[in-house]
């Protein structure tokens, strides 16, 4: 995997919450730990302090951010196959992993630079250590994954709840208290770094952890019923619909006879505490729904679950499960429908990159193109290196009108209606490749004459209808 995209440019989220801090503190030789104003999301910087290290000892460079990322990837498969061996036999537990390294939303976290690993892999080191009853090294567990992302809060209550459900299973509630007395430090400890982090943000910044770079506001009733059925979607998309069916059949076929102490059903409380608190958490708590990516450590769960569900069937109907899952999450790495806005979420952008090249040898060097996230960052921080690469620009603050060049794609989707009814009346050609398109919008009132050959894609009829569809929902 490293071989294959150790130079492949970055773009995303990944930027703003992890590579603008790196190169922060990188450029200014560790005499900081924040992120830069204009991007910070209010994230804990260990992780990108940590990858501004690596920067230090191998050099800033492409291969070098990909491979802390993928060492940090392998590290998640190698704690989640010790998680599922403290229940399950050998092949049980690497069957789980094996099925969880060519899942989407991993193999896609590989390729970028997201902050989702560090903190997956955190959470799940917290886990095996509350498995194995070291309570200070997970303690130390949960106060590293409480600097790594936002989203720690949720885990943290997850890890929580998860703690005090599995005390009742093995003790009953009538030694609640001394649960509470024996376990508080473990808690409050991760809970006074998290509120330590926001109160020495609070004094760089002006804010704690409410950032005003992004929207943090709780939801109507409309917008919490919507956000649960994009939950609903997120849990299932990219192929992982049939180890979650296999689950429900699995509920379904021994409802009468379920009973706490059943490893395999300790393992679905488990993964139905984690997509309710952390899922749907975010849906109650933030206008916006959750993505793809925050359900990174609840398929780790479902693997391990899915597979302990297999152990127990037929061989033949634990060898079709397995084969329909395995080609499902293969195939779920490239999925796309026209009219999808189009993430990093799986590997279906990757001809992005070859589009890039392109762009780059048609156009003069040093050629802007205005656009919008997850393209708009500067190559200092996408390629490594400033002088690599087309020059894209954020559109945010700049009026569409007083630019040359735009760049409008499947991979964005922050255009409003003004402005696309705008590009309409300009010069206008399209890169594709595979799945990803770019439309180059030129302003006639800066580039008078249509260069020659210039051509848009017409979008398909299910292309249009779906984008309808999702305007009105939205």
């Amino acid at each position: 995997m490293f071989w294959q995209v150790k130079y492949y440019p970055f773009l995303g989220d990944s930027i703003p919450s992890n590579l603008f801090a790196a190169e922060n503190i990188y450029n200014q030789h560790f005499t900081t730990v924040w992120n830069i104003p204009e991007a910070d999301p209010g994230h804990g910087t260990l992780y990108p302090a940590f990858m501004a290290l690596m920067w230090l000892i191998f050099g800033k460079s492409l291969w070098a951010t990909h491979l802390v990322q993928i060492v940090v990837g392998l590290a998640t498969c190698l704690i989640g196959y010790k998680i599922a061996r403290k229940n399950w036999g050998e092949s049980t537990s690497q069957f789980a992993v094996l099925l969880f390294s060519i899942s989407p939303l991993y193999v896609g976290q590989l390729v970028g630079a997201s902050l989702q690993l560090p903190l997956t892999l955190a959470a799940f080191c917290a886990y095996y250590f509350w498995q194995q009853k070291k309570y200070a090294l997970y303690a130390v567990s949960l106060c590293l994954m409480m600097l790594c992302h936002l989203q720690a809060a949720f885990l943290l209550l997850f890890l929580f709840i998860h703690d005090a459900a599995f005390f009742y299973i093995e003790n009953g509630y009538k030694q609640y208290l001394q649960w509470v007395f024996k376990r508080w430090w473990v808690y409050g400890l991760p809970f006074t770094v998290f509120i330590i982090w926001g109160i020495l943000h609070q004094q760089h910044s002006g804010w704690a952890f409410s950032s005003p770079n992004y929207l943090r506001e709780a939801p109507s009733l409309k917008g919490l019923i919507y956000n649960l059925g994009i939950m609903g979607w997120r849990i299932i998309d990219f192929g992982y619909l049939i180890p979650f069916a296999a689950v429900l059949v699995f509920i379904f076929k021994h409802r009468k006879k379920i009973y706490l102490g059943d490893t395999k059903v300790q393992a679905i409380v488990s993964y139905a505490l984690m997509l309710m608190v952390v899922g749907g958490g975010i849906c109650v708590v933030f206008a916006h729904p959750p993505i793809h990516r925050y359900f990174l450590p609840t398929t780790l769960l479902l693997f391990i679950l899915f597979a302990a569900i297999l152990e127990a069937l037929k061989p033949l109907q634990a060898k079709l499960w397995a084969t329909t899952a395995a080609i499902a999450l293969v195939a779920g790495n490239f999925m796309y429908y026209p009219g999808k806005c189009m993430g990093d979420a799986n590997l279906a952008y990757l001809p992005l990159f070859k589009l890039e090249e392109k762009l780059a040898a048609d156009f003069p060097k040093n050629t802007v193109f205005y656009t919008y996230a997850p393209l708009s960052y500067p190559n200092s921080v996408r390629y490594m290196d400033s002088t690599e690469g087309p020059v894209f620009k954020g559109l945010y603050n700049t009026p569409i009108d007083s630019v040359t060049y735009v760049l409008q794609s499947c991979m964005n989707c922050e255009f409003s209606a003004r402005e696309k009814e705008i590009l309409k009346t300009w010069h206008g050609t399209s890169y594709v490749a595979g799945s990803v398109f770019i439309n180059i919008f030129a302003n006639p009132a800066k580039v008078p004459q249509k260069p020659k050959g210039w051509q848009l894609r017409q979008p398909s009829a299910a292309e249009i209808w779906l984008q309808d569809v999702k305007e009105k929902l939205q």
